[in-house]
């Protein structure tokens, strides 16, 4: 029999690295039965697809349940993975005609009975250790990856939509059929020498074993996500994921280390260190955070690529940390710092461990060891209990530190929080109106910084490109986060007729 499968994702990166080895385990399988990997999840040849769910929001787990009917109305036999297994309603999934199997991600015994007829039991209470990934890309060079790994064929089906970069993809698989007919003998010498290689390493490993095969789905533009530890410690109010994934489950520090010589080997050059709390990396495993000292390790590893950092909480961060930062050579001065607000009231509600004396001191030292600093954060605004004093509080922190990147989010209920049960709840229409005045305050930030951009020259990645100007992703800039560059041709060095998507380039603005 032959397994023809595709895929949909809903969420965060965090799950994508989930969902990458689902994948690369079951095209590990493929000199056992056929397996065809298939783009397009509606096409009629996928008898299988595969549902990341996200459960962390309402909205959220009505999304999940859309895209669930959509498939099982279409005949789709569905395999389940994700956050809304932890937190679903069990009348909509008894409703489900095509529901196949569930896969827990403690277990991956699970994936070799989809392909090889066992029975799977159906566990509605196991806590699934994945989350949701964004839309997923299908460019040409990923068919050739899934290739390297299954040996087997991969059907292209077109391009599957993917949110804001949706013109991205379609221009790359557009590009994928004159690559196919052009594509030189030594190209494909390297690429098999590159597979060869890779064989020889160890295999990337997934935070329960250190055996997985995991498909690099983002290589062919440069970065990927490498998760160091799943779960959460943190009791944030208005936050589930502790009730989701449960407690932070760190990963060996040696296995983290052998995933990155993975990478690195995968041509990946830019490593995306992802958790869900990445400064208490470590805690469960070694009675202390380790998060400095796998960076250690990481930047004594040779290669020329760099790391960036994402959700490092202020509560634990010192001054002597930024030190340690400092000597990374290889580390982005990205900082991702969710905040969530400035407001020592308004953060004691949401059981966050910081004061503003601290903040201030972290983010004064911040800018001046790294004067190229990129600081991204995020805010919820009308939080139970927020005043107009508490809010005005916020708006002349903002606009005191000039943040480059701000994820602003409208506080709701959600009956699993904490936060639910709070009282001065900020009604919808005062809620409306502070979240226009910050977003006013946030243009007038970025068009200062937009302003001082011009005439710079920076380096990054091509993301698309047609006859007359580029897409870039500068090098500072976060995938899938932050803005990209739109650059006209001329304003790249060097030579412009032989671009390619992944290309690293320098350009002006």
């Amino acid at each position: 029999m032959s397994f023809r499968f595709s895929s949909i994702n809903l969420g965060c990166s965090k799950n994508l690295v989930d969902l990458e080895f689902a994948i690369g385990e079951i095209l590990k399988y493929s000199d056992r039965t056929p397996i065809e990997y298939i783009e397009d999840p509606e096409d009629p040849e996928a008898d299988y697809v595969i549902v990341n769910t996200c459960g962390f929001l309402s909205s959220a787990r009505a999304e999940s349940e859309q895209t669930l009917s959509h498939y099982d109305n279409l005949g789709k036999k569905l395999i389940l993975m994700g956050c809304y297994v932890s937190v679903k309603d069990d009348s909509f999934l008894s409703s489900l005609k095509n529901l196949h199997s569930v896969v827990p991600f403690i277990s991956y015994t699970t994936i070799e009975g989809l392909l090889f007829g066992k029975t799977v039991g159906i566990d509605m209470s196991a806590i699934v250790r994945a989350k949701v990934a964004m839309k997923q890309s299908k460019e040409k060079k990923l068919t050739e990856y899934l290739n390297s790994i299954g040996e087997k064929s991969i059907k292209k089906s077109g391009t599957q939509e993917m949110g804001k970069n949706d013109n991205i993809r379609a221009k790359i698989a557009d590009r994928s059929e004159a690559y196919e007919d052009s594509t030189a003998n030594e190209e494909m010498q390297d690429l098999n020498a590159k597979i060869e290689v890779i064989s020889h390493l160890p295999k990337s490993a997934f935070i329960w074993r250190g055996d997985e095969v995991r498909a690099y789905i983002h290589a062919p533009f440069g970065y990927e996500y490498l998760k160091i530890a799943e779960g959460c410690d943190n009791s944030c109010t208005f936050c589930i994921i502790p009730q989701i994934r449960g407690k932070q489950t760190s990963r060996k520090m040696e296995d983290v280390v052998k995933e990155v010589h993975t990478m690195l080997a995968n041509g990946i050059r830019e490593i995306q260190i992802i958790a869900q709390d990445t400064t208490r990396y470590g805690t469960d495993l070694y009675g202390e955070p380790k998060l400095f000292e796998l960076l250690e390790q990481i930047e004594a590893i040779p290669g020329d690529f760099k790391i960036r950092l994402y959700y490092m909480y202020p509560d634990i961060l010192t001054l002597d940390h930024i030190q340690r930062l400092k000597n990374l050579k290889k580390l982005l001065p990205y900082f991702d710092i969710p905040f969530q607000h400035s407001s020592e009231h308004i953060l004691k509600r949401m059981g966050r461990h910081y004061d503003e004396a601290h903040v201030e001191a972290f983010l004064k030292s911040l800018r001046e060891n790294f004067p190229d600093a990129f600081i991204r954060t995020s805010f919820i605004i009308g939080f139970p209990g927020e005043t107009d004093a508490d809010f005005q509080h916020l708006l002349a922190f903002v606009k005191r530190h000039d943040f480059e990147s701000v994820g602003v989010f409208q506080y709701h209920d959600e009956a699993l929080a904490a936060s639910s049960k709070l009282d001065q709840k900020v009604s919808e229409a005062v809620v409306n109106q502070r979240m226009k005045k910050l977003s006013k305050v946030l243009d007038e930030i970025y068009a200062k910084h937009a302003k001082n951009a011009r005439g710079k020259t920076f380096s990054g990645y091509i993301m698309d490109f047609d006859e007359k100007k580029t897409i870039i992703r500068r090098e500072i800039q976060a995938p899938e986060v932050d803005e990209y560059d739109e650059v006209k041709l001329s304003m790249i060095e060097g030579d412009k007729k032989e671009l390619e998507i992944g290309e690293f380039v320098k350009y002006a603005l």
